[in-house]
């Protein structure tokens, strides 16, 4: 219980940061709507962007509880807390603090189709795929333990850590897609390996998502154990 009330004595202050940057999210929506819809004609009814970027919003607090491992580690062990400690406090904290983000995002959500619906005397388009419970359960347990594995490799390796996850997302966000787009113009090797990934991902079931998922915290929680079990610390 020590480790946790320590744990959130140093992250009350970084939630309080995260629920402003998914409000000004939420609010940068709402003006980038305000705008389109004052310049642009709509004929399908209007379209509920501050719950857009509150998806966005949320994907940035996640870097938030990355960051606040890579910082929060070297100070918790230097003040002669043991890592089981931080550890066991910064993953119970992160996931309340992550978990009161959703809540937020949710309340924001529901006010701006409420309002919406209310001022325009229409309903949004449908979003349903916003308001999945187990979305939320994923996002506030997966994304907190991929975020501080994040967080342990770059505390560990540095900014080569960074460098080559910076590769990946890249790759991964711009190569793949081009590569499954131009798999049915020629056959190489490249476009090949793109139109396995996009078939894959694409057919994708539920069910197999949430094998994915939960194998793939399993492995990276591990892994941030093992980071971390012997990581010296320099002041």
């Amino acid at each position: 219980m020590t480790a946790i009330k320590n744990e959130w004595k140093v992250q009350r202050s970084v939630l309080l940061q995260e629920l402003v940057m998914l409000f000004g999210a939420f609010l940068l929506g709402e003006l980038i709507w305000t705008v389109l819809s004052v310049t642009v004609a709509k004929d399908e009814g209007w379209f509920p962007m501050g719950s857009v970027f509150l998806i966005i919003g949320l994907a940035i607090d996640l870097f938030c509880v990355g960051g606040q491992f890579t910082l929060g580690f070297g100070n918790a062990v230097t003040m002669s807390r043991t890592r089981k400690q931080f550890l066991l406090g910064h993953y119970i904290i992160s996931m309340v603090c992550l978990t009161a983000c959703a809540l937020a995002a949710l309340g924001l959500s529901q006010l701006e189709i409420t309002v919406g619906t209310h001022l325009l005397g229409s309903e949004p388009m449908d979003l349903q795929f916003l308001y999945q419970p187990l979305y939320y359960v994923a996002f506030v347990v997966c994304g907190t333990v991929l975020a501080n594995f994040l967080g342990a490799l770059i505390f560990r390796f540095g900014r080569t850590a960074f460098w080559v996850l910076w590769a990946i997302w890249m790759f991964c966000s711009l190569v793949l897609p081009r590569m499954a787009k131009s798999a049915g113009e020629s056959e190489t090797l490249l476009t090949l390996i793109g139109q396995y990934f996009s078939k894959f991902f694409t057919e994708l079931s539920l069910a197999g998502w949430s094998v994915v998922g939960l194998v793939g915290t399993l492995v990276a929680f591990f892994a941030t154990l093992l980071l971390m079990r012997n990581q010296q610390v320099h002041a």
